[in-house]
């Protein structure tokens, strides 16, 4: 399958923001969304290998975290992140990726977007220092490489976070959600300088589930949230407000007994996002089962069940946006045990069945929740898929490049040594290719922190 289109990259990076549930209209690699957003995960969001970056003195900017007890962390000012770090073995270098240790930008939980307004990503880090909750924004430089920009304290932060212009007015914002319940979030509005205001509580009725989604609801310039609901209690949609603020929540039906993965995507190119969610019952299912939630005679709702029963599927796995047949239009494809399942759309806003791309070697162990879209170096699209809340082997899934079309023969499975938890994918080096971002680090008491690695699609 090769891909040579800027469209198709236009759209794989149209993805970037959502690997667990939210992406906008800037570049962004791992999901789907129209607006602008990059977010985390489960003390996790996303970043980037070798640099090609023009900071020729990178020095060690010094940024130790200090330890959950809260030490005083040392810090220097100034000065690009440390780069030049030799591609380590078993990882992405046959793919014609570099590699990059970002061992200063160090905390818990990570989100990626343009929090500066300079048009290329930056990285926003969240740690715990002295029984409060840090923030902090390094200024991505396009080239691999970030320069460290604001820092400021903000309380009951906690977990994940999304980012969007939630009020309109051309800033990135930051939403953080406590754990996996509550009736409420913080919203902290962005400066548009990498800093952000103090955090405000938004309440809403109903129960905060899996996988948070920033989205283009309406025509307004501010993105909206999409919340899956807790067991069997529908979903809701919190529209953000130009004016600022958001407005009430509002029920819509949902999947399953819960959602177990939503991105959103603008499948038909009218402006506003569709809302793809899968839905499960705490169990790894024989059958995946999917909708779409679009706008229509009865409001934004889900339409017909997309059904696979050529699985088993992977219940809580990726759902990531990406043209994988080269059409010009995006597609939808989640990891099985036994390869990748594909929803093929057509620029309607409509989704084909699921079809599985198998690989020959069957399972290859695991729950493999994670799965990112790259493109190689000779421009194929390729995923990675790895374990969502651990640390280790990871999975490269290839087309076939004897293939004569895509999908038409079983994917090509290697296996990866990456250094650390797959995160998500983003354009760091400004090549229009997405880089991957992992997390170097290690569990304590059930917190897993570290620091950062990418992969450089540039090299």
């Amino acid at each position: 399958m090769v891909m040579t289109s800027t469209a198709l990259r236009s759209a794989l990076l149209l993805l970037a923001s959502c690997a667990t549930g939210g992406c906008t209209n800037t570049a962004d690699l791992g999901g789907g969304t129209s607006g602008s957003g990059g977010e985390s995960e489960v003390g996790v969001t996303t970043d980037i290998g070798s640099s090609t970056g023009s900071s020729a003195e990178a020095s060690t900017t010094g940024l130790a975290e200090s330890s959950e007890t809260g030490d005083t962390a040392n810090e220097s000012s100034g000065g690009s992140t440390t780069t030049g770090t030799e591609v380590p073995e078993g990882g992405l270098g046959p793919q014609g990726f570099g590699y990059i240790e970002l061992s200063e930008i160090d905390g818990r939980t990570f989100a990626f977007d343009d929090f500066d307004g300079d048009g290329t990503t930056d990285i926003l880090v969240q740690r715990r220092q002295q029984g409060e909750w840090n923030l902090r924004t390094f200024s991505g430089q396009g080239d691999g490489t970030f320069v460290p920009m604001v820092e400021q304290s903000l309380s009951g932060w906690e977990w994940e976070l999304k980012t969007g212009d939630f009020n309109g007015d051309g800033a990135v914002d930051v939403a953080a959600f406590d754990g996996y319940s509550g009736n409420s979030f913080e919203l902290a509005l962005g400066d548009g300088a990498g800093g952000f205001a103090e955090s405000e509580t938004i309440p809403f009725e109903g129960f905060y589930g899996f996988g948070v989604v920033p989205f283009r609801y309406d025509d307004d310039p501010a993105l909206d949230l999409f919340i899956p609901g807790g067991h069997s209690e529908g979903e809701l949609i919190v529209r953000g407000l130009p004016e600022g603020g958001f407005e009430e929540a509002t029920g819509v039906a949902g999947i399953g007994c819960y959602v177990s993965d939503a991105v959103g995507a603008d499948l038909d190119g009218d402006g506003l996002d569709e809302v793809m969610a899968s839905g499960s019952c705490n169990q790894v299912p024989e059958t995946f089962g999917m909708a779409v939630y679009a706008h229509g005679p009865d409001g934004f709702a889900p339409g017909e069940a997309l059904l696979g029963s050529d699985g088993p599927v992977i219940e809580g796995g990726d759902l990531v946006a990406v043209d994988v047949d080269a059409d010009g239009h995006l597609d939808i494809v989640t990891p099985t045990l036994q390869g990748l399942y594909v929803l093929r759309g057509d620029g309607t806003g409509a989704l084909t069945q699921p079809v599985r791309w198998p690989h020959a070697e069957g399972f290859g162990g695991g729950l493999l929740r994670r799965l990112v879209a790259l493109v190689s170096a000779d421009d194929q699209v390729v995923f990675v898929e790895a374990l969502e809340d651990g640390v280790g082997d990871a999975l490269l899934f290839a087309p076939d490049p004897a293939a004569a079309a895509p999908l038409e023969a079983d994917l090509v499975l290697t296996e990866l040594a990456v250094q650390g938890r797959v995160l998500r994918a983003e354009d760091f080096d400004g090549d229009e290719r997405p880089d991957l971002v992992v997390m170097i680090g290690e569990s304590n008491e059930g917190v897993y922190r570290g620091h950062l690695g990418i992969w450089l699609s540039g090299g």
